[in-house]
């Protein structure tokens, strides 16, 4: 059976590209990567070849794909010959540059910094413009892991944590300045207590459930 998909991205991604070639072959959608799929030609010419070939390309997205002059020429190449381009956004890179003309008004995933909902949606996506809808997607969990491992995913969730323990020490702080507001109100104990416990559950407890329920669903996503 020829290759319905064209898989599109910077050597620098290879990890994410084999994932998403995997999950769409496990889903009965053939697909054409470089360089697994390389004949013996001139390799311009494979690629040429094997995307006007293709019925839509993946675009696996980030600041690697923005820089690789193969990606740019890829992706010229699939819009002159009118093929659908899905975009696979893996990184926080900005649509700029020569890309924008081609990928501004195309259907984009964002896998970022959570890939595993969106390997799903990928699939589904794919089955609408090939006209063979999935329903039930198969998604191997060892494969989506792969991605998790993935330096961009990690430092994202690094950031996320950062930012969190940023917002969660001046939430701290609420407390503190309702005490001081109190004592110079004068406001009776029971009064005070009870503000000060209910500053406790708002800007502490709550927010530190908040995150934790976060990661918990992040990590069910991302399996």
């Amino acid at each position: 059976m020829a290759h319905e998909v064209y898989i599109c991205y910077s050597s620098k991604d290879k990890v994410t590209a084999d994932a998403i070639c995997h999950t769409l072959e496990e889903n009965k959608f053939k697909c054409w990567i470089k360089p697994r799929d390389v004949g013996v030609r001139h390799i311009a010419e494979e690629i040429t070849d094997a995307i006007r070939a293709s019925k839509i390309m993946v675009l696996v997205f980030s600041e690697n794909a923005k820089q690789s002059n193969y990606v740019n020429t890829e992706v010229d190449i699939a819009f002159s010959s009118n093929i659908p381009i899905l975009v696979f956004k893996i990184d926080d890179a900005n649509l700029d540059g020569g890309l924008e003309f081609f990928l501004e008004n195309k259907h984009w995933l964002d896998a970022y910094p959570n890939p595993g909902p969106e390997f799903k949606n990928l699939v589904i996506d794919v089955g609408k413009l090939l006209e063979r809808p999935v329903t039930d997607p198969i998604i191997n969990k060892q494969t989506v892991n792969k991605i998790n491992l993935n330096p961009i995913y990690e430092n994202a969730d690094k950031e996320e944590s950062k930012k969190f323990l940023k917002i969660f020490g001046y939430m701290c702080l609420a407390p503190i300045i309702i005490v001081l507001i109190g004592l110079m109100l004068h406001i009776d104990d029971s009064t005070g207590n009870m503000l000060l416990g209910g500053c406790f559950i708002i800007f502490i407890v709550l927010p530190i459930i908040y995150f934790i329920i976060k990661k918990i669903r992040g990590k069910r996503n991302g399996s």
